[in-house]
């Protein structure tokens, strides 16, 4: 038979590290049948069934022959049938057993455990703090992901509502291209930018690989740091005084002399649950089980982008940093052929409300009290004279 063939063996080892324990058993991520399963077995082959059928639909748009279109169609219904017959299984068995979690614990017995991860975000006492306006659109993207949704589709546009709320530049920052998408850059604030390009993938991909939880909450600690380094820089501290943590930073004079003592103590709270963690810690102080929960990877950087936007603030670099960006996505635009959009997954499906008659993104500087005003848009691109799109 032509065509890429795998063995069932290999979905079924894949789906083993795919479904994760809840409180009421095992949730499968594939396709969810509305109930989550007691029997670790059932929760499984369910997962495996989706994953090899997903698989084979692939094949199918690959312009297979007539035989190998038969072979695998029929590969396909056979695979739903059986995950339909696994959850009419879990469902006429579910009523005689106990609902409460501790015993569904005990019953949802896997022979492969793993430590338990935190109960609950360590960001979270944070988060409500300080992103009160913004929690509501959280909660539906952490709703979303709990659904098994597209992060594409259903994720990212509510957490790039959420981030062209804070001032300064953010992952709303980007711009499209054919080929994906690019982030500003500029020489003078590129600590403070080049995080940020790595932040939409890794949040992507930890929807479905837990490895990249602490990959996002670095990434966002590193932001952070850059700002408060840029923020001191601009109040003249010498470099030599720059080179050190952000923990040691927050405690220097320099920076007391420019931040708020509150914010300098909630930016303290955030290197000691977050970004040193980060770098330093590999299990819970709980289960000795995983540190970071997807929970922490979106409030790290959400926390990361305001705390940072107000050590800007505090140190008048922010209206540079907003010029610097919308001149860069300028540039963006006209080189690399651009599609003109800030909002870099979810422009075509939900519709931007961020774009100029002339096509160019606006990088939030719009909701900046005070901003400086960059380049008109009736400015063109350096090169836009001798030339055109």
């Amino acid at each position: 038979m032509p065509g890429l063939w795998p063995s069932p063996v290999s979905f079924y080892e894949q789906a083993r590290t795919r479904i994760r324990l809840n409180a009421d058993g095992w949730e499968v991520q594939s396709r969810h049948p509305v109930h989550p399963f007691i029997a670790w077995e059932l929760a499984v082959r369910h997962e495996a069934a989706f994953l090899e059928a997903a698989f084979h639909y692939t094949q199918i748009c690959d312009l297979p022959t007539e035989e190998e279109y038969s072979a695998r169609t029929a590969r396909i219904a056979a695979l739903l049938a059986h995950a339909e017959h696994l959850s009419e299984l879990e469902q006429s068995i579910r009523p005689i057993l106990p609902t409460d979690s501790d015993r569904v614990r005990i019953l949802a017995f896997s022979p492969h455990p793993q430590p338990l991860p935190p109960p609950r975000s360590r960001l979270s006492p944070l988060a409500d703090k300080r992103l009160t306006s913004i929690r509501p659109l959280l909660d539906e993207a952490l709703e979303a992901r709990r659904r098994g949704d597209s992060y594409e589709r259903h994720i990212f546009p509510s957490l790039i509502k959420a981030d062209r709320q804070i001032p300064g530049a953010g992952i709303h920052s980007a711009v499209q291209t054919s080929d994906g998408y690019r982030f500003p850059f500029d020489k003078d604030f590129e600590a403070v930018l080049r995080p940020l390009r790595y932040i939409p993938d890794y949040l992507g991909i930890a929807c479905t690989n837990d490895l990249f939880f602490r990959c996002s909450v670095e990434m966002a600690g590193a932001h952070l740091e850059g700002c408060v380094k840029c923020a001191a820089r601009a109040h003249g501290v010498p470099e030599r005084r720059l080179r050190i943590p952000l923990g040691g930073l927050l405690d220097s004079r320099f920076v007391k002399g420019i931040l708020d003592e509150d914010d300098i103590a909630d930016m303290a709270a955030f290197t000691r649950l977050a970004l040193n963690p980060a770098k330093h810690d590999f299990v819970n102080d709980q289960h000795q089980g995983p540190v970071f929960i997807y929970e922490d990877a979106v409030y790290a950087y959400f926390l990361a982008r305001h705390l940072g936007s107000v050590a800007l603030q505090a140190s008048g670099s922010l209206d540079s940093l907003i010029a610097a960006v919308t001149d860069s996505a300028r540039h963006d635009r006209y080189f690399w052929g651009a599609v003109p959009s800030s909002n870099i997954y979810a422009a075509e499906m939900a519709g931007s409300n961020d774009i100029t008659p002339d096509g160019a993104a606006e990088p939030c500087r719009q909701r900046t009290t005070g901003a400086a005003e960059p380049a008109q848009p009736d400015q063109q691109p350096l090169a836009a004279e001798g030339g055109s799109d």
